[in-house]
């Protein structure tokens, strides 16, 4: 062991002999296989990401939607009534607080099969089941049963295609391939 205990290696400080010369490096080796990650936390993490960002989002929203209101002069009383009816099914409010809340589910199956690193979709359909969940068990059931599974159906789909999406990119051997021809036919 050197004296200096923050003193690199001998082998490391070899000059080569040409200074302007790429240091020698594989480039043929392919590179480590990337290892599969936790299940738990890739759902963990989708979840946060799925029902968390979409809450957050709405949160922020609705108090913009406040201020801007209070600030225009509206008194507390129609203030109250006014967020009630912004809240209605179909409203500008719902909608784009609908179309944000896809695009988090969209993210969310992308970093849960990101994280999950599997050529399954697995750990994306037990991360649409718990968003379906937490949507019944956050109100989704309010505005009735028809619009909550249309809803829940949006949001499973959107959840697959960012899973899918994923796949596609990095597991591109598991495209389709044509079964087996025999020589007699080429």
């Amino acid at each position: 062991m050197p004296d200096n205990p923050y003193q690199t290696p001998a082998a490391n400080l070899a000059m080569p002999d040409d200074p302007y010369q790429a240091p020698a490096v594989d480039l043929t080796a392919p590179p480590e296989p990337r290892q599969p990650g936790a299940l738990w936390k890739a759902v963990l993490f989708g979840v946060l990401i799925d029902t968390g960002g979409t809450l957050a989002f709405v949160t922020l929203l609705a108090l913009g939607l406040g201020i801007a209101l209070s600030v225009a002069g509206l008194p507390p009383a129609q203030l109250e009534g006014e967020i009630q009816r912004l809240q209605q099914p179909f409203s500008g409010f719902w909608l784009t607080s609908i179309a944000v809340g896809l695009g988090f589910s969209l993210l969310g199956g992308y970093v849960c099969a990101r994280i999950a690193h599997r050529p399954s979709l697995r750990p994306v359909y037990v991360l649409a089941a718990c968003s379906f969940v937490f949507g019944a068990l956050l109100g989704g059931l309010t505005n009735g049963w028809i619009l909550f599974l249309l809803l829940s159906a949006s949001g499973i789909a959107s959840n697959l295609l960012g899973g899918w999406l994923y796949q596609r990119h990095h597991w591109p051997a598991r495209q389709y391939q044509p079964p087996h021809t025999s020589k007699a036919l080429d």
